[in-house]
């Protein structure tokens, strides 16, 4: 498996190279074609205070081969399913991959339980990273799926 580096992370889903966006603690990588998001393990370590993994999910969710590769060491990853949105998690690198449709399930409240959105003007003008609070609304939402 080759390792990528931090300039050369391609997108899952169509291979383009993702660029890095970063707020706070908070570093992720942005697919400018089809608009998903990269979380390397690492972030969401020091996010959630641990690694996101299949086997501590919260109950209701629902694991599954997926057919992306990890953009940083190309691992098949697993798709897990809560509340309606899936996301991919790298077994190996326990980095998580969500498509822009599982961004905005994410960031509109859907997925919280429909606590609201708290960016909508940047999903209208097609920014997933709009706003420093999507990220954070994406970290909750992670710290509800992966639980210790």
């Amino acid at each position: 498996m080759t390792v990528t580096t931090r300039d050369n992370r391609p997108c899952p889903r169509d291979r383009t190279p993702l660029k890095s966006h970063r707020h706070t603690i908070i570093g992720a990588w942005l697919c400018s074609a089809c608009r998903g998001l990269w979380l390397p393990g690492a972030t969401v370590e020091k996010a959630l205070g641990h690694v996101a993994d299949s086997k501590h999910v919260a109950v209701g969710a629902t694991a599954a081969a997926s057919p992306l590769a990890c953009p940083e060491d190309g691992a098949s990853m697993a798709a897990l399913k809560y509340r309606g949105v899936e996301v991919d998690l790298c077994p190996q690198c326990h980095g998580v991959w969500l498509d822009r449709g599982e961004l905005q399930h994410v960031t509109t409240g859907t997925a919280l339980g429909g606590l609201g959105a708290v960016a909508p003007t940047a999903h209208a003008q097609g920014d997933a990273l709009g706003a420093g609070d999507v990220l954070l609304e994406i970290i909750g939402f992670l710290a509800q799926l992966f639980i210790f």
